[in-house]
């Protein structure tokens, strides 16, 4: 195996970390070593530093240098201004970080809603929150949910995005446009629960429908991701909604 084979694996490695530690930033992962947003936040560092030494590892890319052909006789009267060529790949990576923010700050508020529901189902078992207070919490966060579902759904791939990149992308967001649809079916489920129906059916309903949901986030944020980085956006200017 190569350094280059190994600098790809690293590459590998941190993505999935990078994509795990941004989920856990929104809802722990104990079973990846990532219980709370302090082991995300070391998980996020890992995995920028897991991509940063696999890509020192890759060989330099080549560099074509193409001239447009022989130089012609100069002209002496006066000329329109030439416009600079455009460059494809930095409107590419300009595009895909565009539509990367946007997605982020259309789930940002959903996300909010949830974690604070969370927190305050926490509360309950300690008697720092009542089930009032959360019903309250569940009854907003279907509220807020609900409009980031019909928000992540004006978010479109910028056209300078193409091929596999945009596939990615379009991709990611139509698994957002889902996910975030399932979450808010989770905290109507939740409202109903907080509201007294405990019927192990509810309670049965509202698992699946948050299973579905948190499964659909990880799908969501890495299948942007992946159309990001496939563009050439760099992985450190990748930051998720907290």
């Amino acid at each position: 195996m190569g350094a280059d084979d190994f600098g790809v694996i690293l590459i590998l490695i941190g993505m999935a970390v990078f994509v795990a530690a941004l989920v856990a930033m929104i809802r722990p992962l104990s079973r990846l070593w990532m219980p709370t947003r302090k082991a995300a936040t070391v998980g996020l560092a890992l995995s920028l530093g897991s991509c940063l030494l696999g890509g020192s590892l890759m060989p330099p890319p080549e560099k074509a240098v193409a001239k447009a052909g022989a130089e012609t006789s100069k002209v002496a009267t006066a000329a329109a201004p030439v416009e600079p060529k455009r460059d494809a790949k930095a409107d590419a990576r300009a595009g895909a970080l565009a539509t990367w923010n946007a997605a982020m700050a259309a789930l940002q508020p959903c996300d909010d809603a949830n974690s604070r529901m969370g927190k305050l189902v926490n509360g309950i078992s300690n008697g720092g929150a009542s089930i009032y207070d959360a019903y309250e919490a569940a009854k907003r966060g279907t509220d807020v949910c609900r409009e980031t579902w019909s928000a992540i759904g004006d978010v479109e791939v910028d056209d300078a995005v193409s091929g596999d990149a945009r596939a990615d992308m379009t991709k990611g967001l139509d698994t957002c446009r889902d996910a975030y649809l399932f979450r808010q079916m989770a905290l109507r489920s939740a409202q109903a629960i907080f509201n007294g129906d405990m019927r192990p059916s509810a309670v049965s309903e509202f698992k699946e429908r948050a299973s579905t949901a948190d499964s659909g986030v990880l799908a969501c944020v890495a299948g942007l991701m992946s159309g990001a980085l496939k563009a050439g956006v760099d992985v450190k200017d990748l930051k998720a909604a907290s």
